[in-house]
């Protein structure tokens, strides 16, 4: 395979895509993981609910992920994908550069996005009496 070659390139940066990078190159697949992590809903989050981790802030779990996928052999290109065509048995893609890549299989780990209200203070008040995730937040209101 040349560089614009990959066996699985993955369409996105947070928790799934980086899981899905690290069991693709653990299998021997070469992988490219595309995405700008500060784009994940979790880059700016504080979390306490993750196994193993009593507190970290989003961020650091995405730099952490990373590094580890890195360690594995991934490849990571920050940017995202403007464009996917199949042809036979090979996705195209071309990323926001211009650059074109392929490879055999696409996995998108788009994450999700909320659903905000656009009110006075939502922006400024998230994470101290806003909240998207009753499950993730509950515990921040109990008396």
């Amino acid at each position: 395979m040349n560089s614009n070659e990959f066996d699985v390139i993955i369409l996105g940066t947070g928790p799934a895509g980086l899981q899905a990078a690290i069991h693709a190159v653990r299998s021997k697949a070469s992988v490219l993981v595309l995405g700008k992590q500060h784009k994940s809903s979790l880059y700016r989050a504080h979390i306490e609910n993750y196994c193993c981790l009593s507190k970290i802030d989003g961020e650091t779990l995405l730099q952490d992920g990373r590094k580890q996928a890195e360690h594995f052999g991934a490849t990571f290109l920050d940017e995202d994908a403007v464009e996917i065509k199949q042809q036979d048995s090979w996705f195209q893609l071309k990323v926001e550069s211009g650059k074109e890549i392929q490879c055999r299989t696409l996995i998108f780990a788009l994450g999700v996005s909320r659903n905000k209200l656009n009110v006075r203070g939502e922006k400024e008040l998230l994470g101290r009496g806003v909240s998207y995730c009753v499950d993730c937040d509950a515990n921040f209101y109990r008396d």
